[in-house]
């Protein structure tokens, strides 16, 4: 209850107070009040005889200790009465008044003289309070201390990190806080922008203020009303900018009628900004029974609380006050108040810098940080935020003053947080999450540890644990381990600290880490120590390593914090990124591995992993032992399955995993034990699970043994030897194999081989073809295996044959650069042939290995390819006698050797790792050889006598490898010789063109699934023919040509054009250029000199064979109905060869297959060499660039191939003589060459041509003369298109040939002499010769542009006239003579039939325009053949035309658009 108002004004006032029975009325002055006390039966105030003193003015000090007796405990702490008190009485039970009489006092005064109104000695405002002797002066309430407040108070600063905090707890002692108005002022400083200031409650009345997400957040409740508040900075300023910041928050409740209550809210940031707000609900007085400065245990989870971290900064001049009760936190804090509590280290009257290390990333598992002992034996505390996406690590780990003493540790096991424990007397391991924490988001873990029990806080949820025993204390030594461990101490950490015993060390982020409340500078640290293998910065996950597949050799990739792991137990090597080879140990079956640990060993928990091959059902892989206990673990292979017995003291637990695992392949094993639990696992298959017998979950061993067991006392079966090999053998953090080879384990016993995965052992090399050597026979049993390593040149030879008395017999041989097994076990002979798609005489080594895992079964293996076969009515058993001729037989024998054999002579090149069933000859010791051969079988591989290098050949020719010489290849570079250096066979096509027709016979006319095709040319011609191949009885054809200079070759196997080419740079600049093409199926490739090479993949059903390949025509494109060589080639080409066949070195031989039309002349001259064909691919072309002449030029090409596979754009193509688009129903296709204005304008030649073995009729023989002639559209001229209907007139006089033709400017048409018979050509002195011929006639060109009609025909007239040639010209024959008297008569026929053709043109031209006005609108897309297609229309699924389809059309003709 409260009354009165203006209590210090220094008058007297009256207070009565007075209860009967429940009721209780208080008046002051003329205020009133009344109430009724509690809902209790009791009505007595103590007892009269028991009850103690009266108090005024205060209370001593001795009531601190029994705050519980008093109704309202805080009064306590308010300060004392300082004024005059007069007429005390008091009555009970309506009994008399009766004046107190003063027992006893302390500092009251015996007089009322007012020193303070004589004299006021306080300054800065300090309060003024007379004595009995003297005025004293009450600084408390503010900023200045000493006797007259003349000296300014130092700042009562305390700094928190962020696990300190300041607090009172008035639930024990008596009760909470009681007033009617509650103000809270303090002053604070911090770079965070989250954490818990201040919070003063009890259970649902509380206020609290807290920095979130840099704004400062106040929330006021009383129990059914919230304020809360978010206040944002002012712009340019922010909350957490390390500068001092003042809030102040005041809180007024006054009562409203039936127990409703208002209060009134004021809040004041930096003495600047002022708001207000109010809530109402059912309250009348605030209280307080918990108040936190600076943080609390769990910020989460406090009534009302939003942010879950602490404050970290300074705080300063804290004052809370509750009505007339003034409590300065801070102060009362810094001296040491009974009323105030703190937690953790805290620093006073001085603001330190709180530098939180910066995050720190531990980027191996190799890399820790040591740091100071934890100080923990009656209470600790350690804090710290984690971040990975690993399942495993090790995060701290400190023990006492040894490894068998008191330890602590916390560790990351599949992604679970644990806390290990000992206190001396006993280890608990508390699983502290209950989710996965390796999800890459930020964890904050919190424990407080209090003697021998304690709370672990993750995310906020809480777990409580109690150390075993009767220990009480913690008891830690040695530094912490922070990360990991050393190597070293590995072995020396408790066996129940799993994460230390794989050696998975923490990656991952660590920040925020704390000891006892002090921050730890990891980064500093870190820096200090030297530590590698850590990264100081932000805690924030980089992006995805594996896509870049960073694993070398099939090494699996896994993701980790900022990392990448690769898993190499499936592969042949170890290491990072699994790039160093695997030493292999072979087991013969006698041979063993021992490695004894240098005391017993005991472990809760196994990862073991290793590769393993063999080709025998049954062998001991590893076991371990002691010499303690009965304790058990062996892995073996057991009727080919992998067994895996277990006994931990109580029974063996056996497990099978696995099938056929004696295949000779390579397959990996792994033991996994947790506990009880294990788990065996082979290759990729399902695991297998199973629990150890018994309660006991831990193994002794001193020993590990692999390949056979040297003692055995354990009772169980001793498992036969292992016969094979094995690699990467890890147990827990051990590389057996590795550390044995390396000398890194001590008590150590191998007697087995190490070496090498590729390590060539004992390799002999063969010198000639007859030289042989011989072994001790084959002992074949049920299972066996034959395993060699080969290096040869050789495609053929006999490797290995042992024969019986029964004909039985094993055989190994080499034909045609495959292996072939073949075998006999008195029931007929068998064949076993690999299927490798690149021969095996290739100059490298090759592994083999014959395998028969099972009865029946037979497995031959080339490097990583293998064949298998069942030969089920086989007989299981070799009977063979003799011995085991290697590299070949005598001579005598071959004739007498199994028919299934094709070898006809021994093996020449070298042979290394010769394993026999398990055994490994000493060949040098035990090959028996004749005295003839020993110089022929030589110890190492000596290889050939010429080796293929780089410089080999030129020109990109094939260095082809034997093992006595080398060669060359130039089919494909355009050259000739031993190195392709050496200019081929050029022809230069001059003049008006020329053309070269090589005729395949019919017998030879070939259904060709891949051709390869190379030529060189020189040119300055920007459009032209070089090469067409047709097939005899299809439309199969391929095409190379020049379109504006660039380079294509089409090709067609009956379903549709597919173009590729060189579109980077134009090859008419007169330079030597060498072309490249090779089609494969329906897929192709081509490169210009050193360019990269473009590749062809057409998409869909496509035909993939050039059916009946019968003319190649070079030169041009050859017409056989108009005869005529369309768009011909000008210049030179040479070293043409196709498919193998050199066509132009058949020209220069006579060959009878091949026909010359026109000017085709035999080049002698070579050419000088140019830097032309080296240029850069993808440099800038100068188009302007002036070449130089070609006949100066020599054949030239870069002798390395460079390679840059890239995909042409398709150049729609359309079919010979089609000016339709696939949509169009209404177009028909005609056959011909057609004239459609999307065609390209070519030059055409008109010829007559004798087929010989040597004729060539060239123009430069025939001489010009100019004429002109008018065309019109309905007389006798040809139309201005390039009709192919179009005739030739030709008036024939003496030795001159006129020739008229009406054309285009870029169409041209030439008659050649009439076509001759051999029987013509008898004369010697009558053949032209093609060398003498190289003066070309003199051919004038004129342009007559005629109009009439209002059209403009261009007319070229060419009068080829013999320039007094040597050689006499042809005669005419009769035939020839009759011909020429019919011209006229003959021009007249063509006029007319022209005049009726140009009127049928124009009739169809109407229909077809009244057809597209009519047409809808349609929508087109392009297919993969650049063809359109109507979507209206079935397109897609269509199939394919096949070539019976098209059959019996006319060959195609290319016509291109450009899109």
């Amino acid at each position: 209850m409260s009354a009165g108002q203006q209590m210090n004004d220094n008058q007297w006032h009256k207070v009565v107070v007075q209860r009967h029975g429940k009721s209780i009325v208080l008046i002051v002055d003329k205020f009133k009040k009344i109430k009724l006390a509690g809902t209790t039966a009791d009505i007595d105030f103590g007892d009269v005889e028991t009850n103690g003193f009266v108090y005024v003015g205060g209370l001593p000090g001795s009531f601190r200790g029994r705050l519980t007796s008093l109704a309202l405990p805080s009064i306590l702490f308010e300060p004392r009465f300082k004024g005059s008190i007069r007429n005390v009485m008091y009555r009970n039970c309506s009994r008399p008044k009766v004046r107190g009489e003063m027992i006893d006092f302390v500092g009251v005064r015996t007089n009322d003289l007012d020193l303070c109104m004589t004299h006021n000695p306080c300054l800065n405002r300090g309060v003024c309070t007379s004595t009995d002797t003297q005025a004293i002066c009450d600084c408390t309430k503010i900023e200045f201390q000493g006797k007259y407040c003349e000296k300014e108070r130092n700042p009562s600063e305390v700094t928190f990190r962020g696990t300190e905090y300041l607090s009172y707890n008035l639930l024990s002692q008596g009760g909470p806080i009681v007033s009617s108005k509650e103000s809270i002022d303090l002053h604070f400083k911090t770079k965070f922008p989250d954490g818990l200031i201040f919070y003063s409650g009890d259970a649902g009345d509380y206020i609290i203020m807290s920095l979130k997400k840099g704004n400062i957040l106040i929330s006021v409740s009383l129990g059914s009303g919230v304020f809360d508040k978010t206040i944002p900075p002012d712009k340019g300023v922010t909350f957490h900018d390390n500068t001092w910041h003042h809030i102040s928050v005041t809180r007024i409740t006054r009562q409203l009628a039936n127990n409703q209550g208002i209060c009134q809210v004021e809040i004041t940031i930096d003495n600047l900004d002022v708001i207000h707000g109010t809530t109402v609900g059912r309250f009348q007085m605030l209280s307080s029974s918990i108040l936190y400065l600076g943080g609390s245990p769990d910020p989460k989870h406090l009534q009302g609380s939003t942010v879950d971290a602490n404050f970290t900064g300074c705080i300063k001049k804290v004052i809370f006050m509750a009505d007339h009760l003034y409590l300065p936190i801070t102060d009362l804090a810094r001296d040491n108040s009974s009323l105030i509590k703190r937690q953790g280290n805290l620093t006073f009257n001085k603001c330190q810098e709180v530098v939180f290390a910066t995050p720190l990333t531990f980027t191996t598992s190799k890399s820790f940080l040591i740091i100071p002992k934890w100080d923990a034996r009656n209470t600790g505390t350690i804090m710290f935020s984690f971040q990975t996406i690993e399942k495993y690590g090790l995060l701290m780990y400190t023990n006492g003053a040894d490894a068998t003493s008191d330890f602590f540790a916390l560790e990351l096991l599949d992604g679970y947080l644990y806390l290990i424990l000992d206190l001396g007397s006993g280890v608990i391991k508390v699983k502290a999450s209950m989710r996965m924490l390796c999800d890459g988001k930020d964890h904050k873990v919190e424990l407080y540890h209090r003697k021998r029990s304690g709370t672990i806080s993750v995310d906020g949820k809480h777990m409580r644990y109690k150390g075993k025993g009767r220990a009480q204390h913690l008891d830690l030594q040695g530094m912490m381990y922070v990360g990991g461990l050393k190597v070293g101490d590995m072995n020396k950490v408790p066996r129940q600290l799993w994460t230390a015993i794989f050696g998975y060390g923490y990656v991952g982020c660590l920040d925020n880490f704390a000891i006892n409340g002090i921050p730890q500078d990891l980064a500093q640290l870190a820096k200090d120590q030297s530590i590698e293998g850590v990264d100081s910065g932000q805690c924030k996950k980089q992006p995805d390593h594996c896509p870049h597949k960073p694993c070398l050799n099939r090494g699996v990739c896994s993701e980790g914090w900022n990392r990448f792991t690769c898993d190499c137990s499936f592969t042949s090597y170890f290491g990072p990124i699994c790039n160093q080879e695997a030493i292999t140990l072979t087991f013969d079956g006698e041979q063993h591995m021992k490695f004894t640990m240098p005391e017993e060993s005991q472990t809760e928990a196994e990862d073991i992993s290793m590769r393993v091959k063999t080709t025998h059902q049954y062998g001991l892989v590893f076991a371990t032992s002691s010499l303690k206990s009965l304790d058990r673990m062996e892995l073996s292979i057991d009727n080919g399955q992998a067994r895996l017995d277990l006994n931990l003291g109580s029974g063996a637990k056996t497990l099978f995993a696995g099938q056929s695992l004696n295949d000779g392949k390579w397959h990996t094993l792994r033991i996994e034990r947790r506990l009880k639990n294990v788990v065996l696992k082979v290759d990729n298959l399902n695991p297998v699970t199973g629990k150890a017998k018994g309660q006991m979950a831990i193994l002794d061993f001193k020993v590990i043994e692999a390949g056979q067991l040297q003692t055995d006392d354990s009772g169980l079966k001793i498992k036969q030897g292992f016969i094979g090999q094995m690699q990467n053998f890890y147990f827990n953090n051990m590389h057996l194999f590795e550390m044995a080879n390396k000398n890194q384990l001590k008590n150590l016993e191998v007697t087995a081989t190490i070496r090498k995965k590729d390590t060539i052992i004992e390799p002999m090399t063969f010198k000639t073809k007859l030289a042989y050597a011989t072994l001790p026979k084959l002992k074949l049993h049920t299972t066996f295996s034959i395993s060699f390593r080969l290096r040869t040149t050789e495609a053929d030879g006999l490797i290995l044959f042992n024969r019986g008395s029964k004909g039985d017999f094993i055989a190994i041989e080499i034909s045609r650069g495959q292996i072939h097994l073949l075998l006999d076990t008195g029931d007929g002979a068998r064949e076993l042939k690999s299927l490798i798609t690149a021969p095996l005489n290739d100059n490298v080594w090759h592994s083999v290995s014959v395998i028969r895992p099972k009865l029946h079964e037979y497995s031959l293996k080339v490097d990583n390819n293998q064949v298998m076969a069942n030969f089920d009515r086989s007989r299981s058993k070799f009977d063979l006698d003799g011995r085991l001729y290697v590299a070949g037989v005598p001579t005598e024998m071959y004739s007498s050797l199994p028919n299934l054999l094709s070898s006809k002579h021994g093996y020449q090149g070298c042979l290394a790792n010769i394993d026999l069933n398990g055994k490994q000859p000493n060949l040098a010791k035990e090959f028996k050889v004749r005295k003839k051969f020993e110089k022929m079988v030589v110890q190492g591989c000596t290889g050939p006598k010429f080796e293929c290098t780089p410089s080999s050949c030129a020109n990109q020719g094939v260095c082809l490898q034997s093992w006595e010489s080398i060669s060359c290849d130039c089919n494909m570079t355009s050259y000739i010789g031993s190195t392709c250096k050496k200019d081929s066979v050029a022809y230069k096509f001059a003049g008006s063109g020329g053309l070269v027709v090589f005729t395949h016979d019919i017998e030879d006319r070939l259904d060709r699934e891949m051709d390869e095709i190379a030529l060189g040319f020189s040119t300055k011609q920007s459009d032209a023919v070089l090469l067409r191949i047709e097939g005899g009885n299809t439309q199969d054809y391929i095409e190379m040509e020049l379109v504006n200079g660039v380079v294509f070759v089409v090709y067609n196997l009956g379903t549709r054009d597919h173009p590729i080419g060189e579109l980077f740079q134009r090859m008419d600049d007169g330079d030597y250029h060498v072309v490249r093409f090779i089609r494969n199926g329906q897929n192709a490739s081509i490169q210009v000199d050193e360019m990269a090479v473009q590749t062809k993949h057409p998409l869909g059903q496509q035909l993939s064979v050039f059916n009946s390949q019968a003319q190649v025509y070079i030169g041009g494109r050859y017409d056989t109905e108009s005869r005529r060589i369309s768009r011909p080639f000008k210049g030179i080409i040479s070293g043409l060869v196709l498919n193998g066949i050199r066509i132009l070195d058949l020209v220069k031989e006579a060959d009878p297959r091949i026909t010359i039309y026109g000017s085709v002349i035999h080049s002698d001259v070579y050419f000088e060499k140019s830097d032309a064909t080296t240029r850069n691919p993808f440099s800038p072309v100068n188009i302007t660039q002036k070449p130089m002449d070609v006949v100066t030029k020599m054949q030239a090409t870069s002798g390395f191939k460079t390679s840059l596979p890239t995909t042409t754009d398709d150049i729609i193509f359309s079919s010979s003589g089609s000016e339709c688009l696939s949509d169009d129903e209404d177009c028909e296709i005609h056959s011909g060459s057609g004239s459609g204005s999307d065609d390209f304008i070519t030059p055409s030649i008109n010829i007559t041509g004798t087929r010989t073995s040597l004729s060539v009729t060239p123009l430069a023989f025939i001489n010009t003369t100019v004429q002109t002639v008018t065309a019109t559209t309905s007389g006798s001229g040809c139309s201005d298109l390039d009709d192919e209907n179009c005739k030739v007139v030709s008036h024939t006089t003496g030795s001159k040939t006129t020739i008229k033709m009406s054309a285009t400017q870029k169409s041209t048409s030439v008659t050649l002499p009439p076509k001759t018979t051999n029987s013509t050509l008898t004369d010697a002195s009558t053949l032209p010769s093609t060398n003498n011929a190289t003066m070309p006639g003199i051919i004038t060109y004129k342009t007559d542009n005629t109009h009439k009609q209002g059209k403009t025909f261009p007319t070229v007239i060419l009068d080829i006239t013999d320039q007094g040639s040597t050689t006499p010209a042809v005669k005419k024959t009769a035939k020839e003579s009759s011909k020429a008297n019919d011209n006229n008569t003959l021009s007249i026929t063509i006029i007319v039939g022209i005049a009726c053709g140009a009127f049928f043109v124009i009739l169809v031209i109407a229909f077809i325009i009244y057809r597209v006005k009519k047409r809808e609108a349609a929508t087109y897309k392009i297919d993969e053949g650049k063809n359109y297609c109507d979507l209206t229309k079935e397109c897609d699924g269509k199939k394919s035309p096949t070539k019976a389809a098209v059959e019996g059309t006319k060959k195609k003709d290319v016509k291109e658009w450009y899109v």
